[in-house]
């Protein structure tokens, strides 16, 4: 297993190479330096990736404009045959289905990435800020996300939800010539009781940045991002990202996908001492996979596993911003030890309740009761998140013992969530009241003094969540599975009851 010690250094001469240099395609024109700290870096000025709702929308109207060409735009693949760049993309993914669910995944996901932004480049000459949809900001609410609004819109043709930009729909010529299609409309993404087209919360980003800290290993972190925030969205948004031979046709794919990348690059950043070493995946894997998708694409240059691992070096340069948040967020408590001491058993079953707009009681931050995957009604506290459906599983190449282990990662993530829930006053930035302030008031980005607080509260959140349930690890490696008792000895038995 290596990281970046072991390299190997790949050069193909493909039918219509471009040249056998590293373009710089990966980085966005105009970048916005940012003070940030990133071992082995050579990149000087790298360009910043930014949340959909950073852009202008001018800046967004030019991205729609540039992945549209790259639906409309034919080219010859490598075998001859007439295809889009779209076409192109989706078939450098689907090569290297067989590797994603292993250790391979993250730099692997990085790999397609700057497939994808190579495309970009070469045939839509696109040089803007490349962006990426935080889909834990919308975790409580998916259906009222710009960005779902934004990247493409679903039509009814002919009884199939086919996806346009503008007014072109956009096709694709596998699995089969036809329209790409999202079967999620926003009515199915968040309903207020459980039904079979509803899809309820996704992962927030309090429950993931407590994870990163965690001092999970690479191999462990992998595989809970995969089931976890990368499966879900996919599951959830139905059509072409429910199949993995399909996935990458929709456009919304590239930007879920750089998301998951952006917290790869948080875990790194956090958990340096096993970044560099983090055994993320073989030579001979990586060497495997990138001679795929560099044939799927007829492009030639030297690119090495190191190379994947670093967003920041010779052959990548960008970063990420620190994403946004509702610009009158509701106050929140600090989460301080003390709370650690007391985190399952506080005074009161509910502590006061507020009224809403409405009419109707929607919880507080004393409440400290999960709300089930599609009970709405409860604005302070996380939901939980449904379990993936066997048979998506199993179309994603997983067997019944894979399965299982992925039930043991979704009771772990449960488990998580109750326990940022039982933090007395704690309100994460995506809880339903930030979500509706959004509405009226908009999104901000986020402040250093913003980052700096969240990063202080789910350091804390991680310590005493590996303290009382153990970690991922543990989970998956037999390990111990934390105290499940606070300093007063009240047990932690599953605590509350799921109205699920």
């Amino acid at each position: 297993m290596i990281a970046g010690h072991l390299a190997v250094a790949l050069t193909l001469a493909l039918p219509g190479a471009v040249s056998a240099s590293v373009p710089r395609f990966f980085a966005a024109t105009d970048p916005i330096p940012r003070e940030t700290e990133h071992w082995g870096s050579s990149c000087s000025k790298p360009a910043v990736r930014m949340e959909w709702r950073e852009l202008s929308k001018t800046q967004q109207q030019a991205y729609l404009d540039a992945v549209e060409k790259l639906f409309t735009t034919k080219v010859k693949s490598h075998d001859g045959k007439e295809v889009s760049p779209a076409d192109l993309f989706n078939a450098a993914h689907s090569a290297i289905l067989a590797d994603e669910k292993q250790d391979a995944f993250l730099p692997l996901n990085r790999l397609v990435l700057a497939a994808f932004d190579h495309l970009l480049a070469k045939h839509a000459k696109y040089t803007g800020p490349l962006p990426y949809w935080d889909t834990g900001v919308d975790s409580q609410a998916p259906a009222k996300s710009p960005v779902l609004k934004s990247i493409g819109r679903v039509e009814d043709v002919s009884g199939k939800p086919c996806v346009f930009i503008d007014k072109t729909r956009l096709m694709r010529s596998k699995p089969s010539r036809d329209c790409v299609q999202r079967d999620t409309d926003a009515k199915q993404l968040v309903a207020h009781t459980s039904s079979s087209t509803s899809k309820g919360a996704f992962y927030s980003n309090a429950l993931i940045d407590t994870i990163i800290r965690q001092g999970t290993s690479f191999q462990s972190f992998a595989k809970v991002l995969f089931v976890g925030p990368v499966l879900r969205i996919q599951n959830a948004l139905g059509g072409d990202m429910k199949s993995p031979k399909s996935a990458a046709n929709d456009p919304l794919f590239v930007l879920h996908r750089r998301n998951i990348d952006r917290i790869w690059d948080r875990w790194q950043d956090v958990n340096k001492k096993i970044a560099k070493s983090d055994g993320s995946t073989t030579a001979a894997l990586v060497k495997k996979n990138l001679d795929k998708v560099l044939e799927e694409l007829g492009i030639s240059f030297k690119l090495t596993d190191a190379d994947l691992i670093n967003i920041q070096g010779t052959k990548l340069c960008y970063k990420y911003s620190d994403s946004i948040l509702a610009k009158n967020a509701a106050k929140t408590a600090s989460v301080k030890d003390a709370v650690f001491r007391h985190g399952f058993k506080r005074d009161g079953s509910t502590g006061a309740s507020r009224e809403g707009d409405d009419g109707v009681y929607h919880g507080s931050p004393s409440n400290r009761r999960t709300p089930g995957a599609h009970d709405t009604s409860d604005y302070y506290n996380l939901r939980h998140v449904e379990p993936l459906p066997d048979d998506f599983l199993r179309e994603w190449g997983m067997s019944d013992a894979d399965i299982d282990e992925v039930r043991s990662i979704e009771t772990h993530y449960r488990d998580m969530t109750d326990y940022i829930n039982a933090q007395d006053g704690f309100v994460a930035p995506s809880a339903l009241v930030n979500v509706k302030s959004a509405e009226t008031e908009g999104w901000r980005g986020k402040t250093e003094d913003d980052t700096r607080s969240e990063d202080q509260t789910y350091q804390r959140l991680a310590d005493g969540s590996r303290r009382y349930l153990g970690t991922f690890d543990d989970v998956l490696n037999g390990g111990s599975r934390g105290s499940r008792e606070n300093d007063d000895g009240y047990e932690y038995d599953g605590q509350y009851p799921d109205d699920a």
